[in-house]
């Protein structure tokens, strides 16, 4: 068992600690890009071995590092073969991606920001597909949110370069180009109102059921669902909670902050929109 809350210690929240320091030491030339793919070596390698240690010993469960009683908030994990291959697959492809970038942002003068928040992505993005408990799921949701937006308008002085589609082209009175800041922010607000109405639903969850972690919701799931539907509350909080997931995978109607988000460096592209936040909102309802 110590040997799972230590991986899970170095998968999930290692990545954060290594985003901090690398704020701090953002100026020293390579290093923070060095020190961002250590990071997720080291996230992909204990993500690898949380997955064969399911696989071998058929775990099937959750892990509970600390209980809060007076506030019902746990930091604990599932531990299942669904977490093991998301947490592989998120780890791996931003590692690939976090190398690729050492070349293609060598030279910015936004270089250890950018791993800063590369980094505190991947951390968050990892933490969405492991968390049991709902406030800590819903805390790596926002942090895939903040990281995206801070990501797409990395070139926040607007360079006339930068900027997608035609300037000055309107199009039934919608401007048919964007410049990275704007972009970012158009991001951020395009997923933070569904985000609210997701936490509402978070806690509509918690009044009904006396829990956050989505283990002990499965079993009373029956009893929950009944209670919802006697009270005529099962589709409003089901709504509640879906529309988070529709804005983060850019479904319609939230799907227009996509449209700009291509302003950001082509990584933060593949990091962001092929390869996991898109996901974030497919794993989030399939769980």
């Amino acid at each position: 068992m110590m040997d799972l809350v230590i991986l899970y210690l170095l998968a999930v929240i290692q990545p954060f600690i290594f985003s901090a320091i690398i704020s701090i030491l953002y100026s020293v030339k390579k290093l923070p890009g060095y020190l961002s793919v250590f990071s997720l070596i080291m996230s992909t390698i204990s993500s690898a071995y949380i997955l064969y240690s399911i696989i071998e010993k058929s775990l099937n469960g959750v892990l509970s590092i600390s209980q809060f009683s007076n506030i019902s908030f746990s930091l604990s994990f599932f531990v299942d073969s669904y977490t093991g291959v998301m947490m592989v697959l998120v780890s791996f492809l931003s590692l690939v991606i976090a190398i690729y970038s050492l070349y293609y942002m060598d030279g910015d003068e936004g270089y250890g920001r950018y791993f800063a928040y590369f980094t505190f992505f991947v951390g968050s993005m990892l933490l969405v597909v492991s968390a049991d408990n709902l406030l800590l799921l819903f805390l790596g949701w926002e942090g895939t949110g903040l990281a995206s937006y801070a990501l797409i308008g990395h070139w926040r002085h607007d360079e006339k370069e930068r900027m997608i589609g035609e300037e000055g082209r309107v199009v039934a009175n919608t401007p048919m180009f964007s410049y990275p800041s704007v972009s970012g922010l158009r991001a951020l607000l395009f997923t933070r109102v569904p985000d609210i109405l997701m936490l509402i639903g978070i806690f509509a969850v918690y009044a009904y059921t006396g829990t956050f972690e989505i283990s002990n919701i499965f079993i009373t799931k029956a009893q929950f669902l009944l209670e919802l539907a006697r009270t005529g509350m099962l589709l409003p909080i089901m709504f509640l909670l879906s529309i988070g997931a529709l804005a983060k995978s850019a479904q319609f109607p939230f799907h227009e902050w996509l449209v700009t988000a291509m302003t950001g460096p082509t990584p933060v592209s593949a990091l962001i929109h092929a390869a996991t936040m898109v996901k974030a909102g497919v794993y989030y309802m399939v769980r």
